[in-house]
């Protein structure tokens, strides 16, 4: 008896599993996702990171060749060391892009922004060297009309895989806008 199969496919486990079929497929099948997000982390270059660890670090090396001093001297010395590397955190980790249901998601560290794709009017590679919640100069440029109506604006991220970005962004464009690809 228990080899048996209730009304949606799954083995019964108990007799109100037979009885009840609809109610087993509900109680025993994960339910499925409406619409589940895309995540693309940052691509980060080797060099990029180099130079902001440098810029961050250095006052903490400063700190331990050079001593600290004593007592609230110290204090200072190493808040004044650590704040570069906190700050650099906090504005740079995590740094990613997820495709929601209706809106492009870019956040790095305390910075977000969201961009609807029924405001997406452009998507193009670019090596653009302006800052941008980016960590590569591989980067992708994501032009939008702004909310406000005051004309064009553009934000540039850096997916790891950045042609697969590329496709998956276009399509939720596509799909917004009631376009199709091809």
């Amino acid at each position: 008896q228990d080899s048996q199969k209730n009304g949606c496919g799954v083995p019964s486990q108990a007799a109100d599993n037979r009885r009840f079929p609809s109610l087993a497929c509900h109680l025993t099948m994960p339910p499925e996702p409406v619409s589940p997000s895309l995540v693309f982390p940052s691509r980060i270059d080797a060099w990029l990171a180099a130079v902001v660890l440098l810029a961050v670090l250095s006052p903490l090396a400063v700190v331990v060749l050079r001593g600290a001093g004593s007592g609230a001297e110290q204090v200072v010395v190493w808040v004044t060391a650590l704040l570069p590397l906190v700050a650099g955190g906090l504005l740079l980790l995590p740094c990613r892009y997820t495709l929601a249901d209706d809106h492009l998601h870019i956040r790095c560290g305390l910075i977000r922004q969201r961009i609807a794709y029924r405001d997406i009017t452009g998507i193009a590679p670019s090596r653009n060297m302006l800052s941008a919640p980016a960590l590569s100069l591989q980067r992708v440029k994501v032009s939008y009309r702004k909310q406000n109506g005051r004309g064009q604006g553009f934000q540039l991220v850096s997916p790891r895989e950045r042609e697969v970005f590329m496709q998956a962004l276009q399509q939720q464009v596509n799909r917004a806008t009631g376009h199709t690809s091809g």
